[in-house]
């Protein structure tokens, strides 16, 4: 039987609280079904960030707290409850309300703000900082001490506290597998050991665990562990799933990747490697929100014509290279990465020489930054369609969504889009690509 309780609430809860200036004006009730949230209401704060929050739950159990930022905090809530909170982006307390087997909750979810944080919250906050690995590995051995100890209590309690056993065990993998994901080039090989993977395969195979706030995303992490380390390219989501035992956790996990999609063809990809398999009507119903914010990336569609500065200050525009296969690399001359994909370029370039093919090297800034620009082409010795189009924040920018770099598109001889996200040149699938849009 499940530890989840489903039950008809007979009275409303009442959350009071206080939201801190920086994270907002409202606040957001969240439900959690199968992994996957859902809005259930919202209220408006106060000037001073006060609010109200009054709803008839449709169960007791776990919820989520969140000002609509990417921060989501977790709360356990069962009918009839008064709770007083403090909502900031770090963290949430509850100062009031708690009592019975509910102060258990509230005491873990105080235990453990501070490695949740270190572990992945901050990357999710501006200015946002994690500890060094040394020191996160001493909390989470403190932390470990308490949920012995409070997993001792727990024993024999009954349905609502076997839930709260299985959050402790969810949160410490969470919060290390997070760690790993964020610090991979800091920790030690041995960081996650044999040992805690084995108690990970058993704690991701329970059914429960989609019981749980970031249960989704605890399984994208679990997942993504395990593919590394056996060496599966990120993209190959049918050998990916195959590290969890159920549908219902394979779509939890498909939901948790299709959220943070930021292109069509990505998730066309994502789709694909569902198969024929029937999903459930949560998760179409949870895909369509996503379906409709990816839209503006459809391939197929008439590229958005832009036009840049050359170097010796004639322009060039998109459209002014129609009738041939146009592949775009956009970049920044801040950004490390980009000039290092210079000399992959200039390879392919050269090895697929054509006059139905052209490279359009695309620098994207601030004027002051032309001079800089201008350097890195004699530096490199490049040559052919290059411009710099000074917008981060209008045109070109706004119109292909270009919210870091480098970035690589892909465009046919009559204009139409064929990838808004293509491969680096460092990958041979881009080769393939670019040939097969040359048949």
């Amino acid at each position: 039987m499940s530890l989840f309780l489903c039950l008809t609430a007979s009275a409303e809860v009442v959350i009071r609280g206080v939201i801190a200036p920086e994270t907002g004006n409202k606040i957001h009730l969240y439900t959690i079904d199968q992994g996957i949230d859902s809005l259930y209401t919202t209220v408006q704060a106060s000037v001073g960030g006060k609010f109200t929050l009054r709803a008839r739950l449709p169960y007791n159990g776990y919820y989520l707290l969140s000002t609509g930022g990417n921060v989501k905090h977790g709360i356990y809530l069962k009918d009839g409850q008064q709770l007083t909170v403090r909502y900031s982006n770090e963290r949430l307390d509850l100062t009031a309300g708690v009592d019975g087997a509910e102060k258990h909750f509230a005491w873990w979810a105080s235990k453990s703000a501070t490695a949740a944080f270190h572990a992945y919250l901050y990357n999710l906050i501006p200015g946002g900082k994690s500890v060094k690995p040394y020191q996160f590995a001493q909390e989470m051995n403190l932390l470990k001490q308490s949920a012995t100890a409070l997993k001792r209590q727990l024993v024999g309690k009954g349905a609502v506290a076997e839930l709260l056993r299985l959050k402790i065990d969810a949160d410490q993998a969470f919060f290390k597998l997070a760690y790993w994901k964020n610090h991979v080039a800091d920790i030690a090989e041995d960081f996650i050991t044999d040992t805690d993977l084995q108690t990970y395969e058993q704690l991701f195979a329970h059914a429960d665990l989609l019981r749980l706030p970031h249960a989704s995303e605890m399984l994208v992490l679990y997942v993504d562990y395990r593919a590394e380390k056996q060496g599966i390219r990120r993209e190959d989501y049918a050998k990916r799933m195959a590290f969890l035992s159920t549908q219902p956790l394979r779509e939890a996990y498909l939901y948790q990747v299709a959220c943070e999609l930021s292109y069509y063809e990505k998730y066309e990809t994502l789709r694909h490697a569902m198969g024929n398999v029937s999903l459930s009507a949560g998760l179409q119903q949870a895909l369509k929100p996503i379906e409709a914010r990816l839209a503006w990336s459809k391939l197929g569609q008439p590229a958005i014509d832009f036009k840049g500065v050359r170097p010796d200050g004639s322009t060039l525009s998109l459209s002014d290279l129609r009738g041939k296969v146009v592949v775009v690399d956009v970049w920044a001359t801040w950004c490390a990465p980009c000039i290092r994909m210079i000399p992959y370029f200039k390879k392919l370039e050269k090895e697929l020489e054509s006059p139905d093919l052209t490279f359009l090297s695309v620098c994207v800034g601030v004027w002051v930054e032309n001079e800089r620009w201008e350097k890195l082409i004699k530096e490199h010795q490049l040559s052919g369609n290059l411009i710099f189009i000074d917008s981060w924040t209008k045109g070109f920018a706004v119109d292909y969504h270009v919210t870091g770099v480098p970035r690589f598109m892909i465009i046919d001889r009559e204009g139409r889009m064929v990838s808004f996200a293509a491969p680096a040149p460092t990958h041979p699938e881009l080769k393939e690509m670019i040939l097969k849009t040359l048949q």
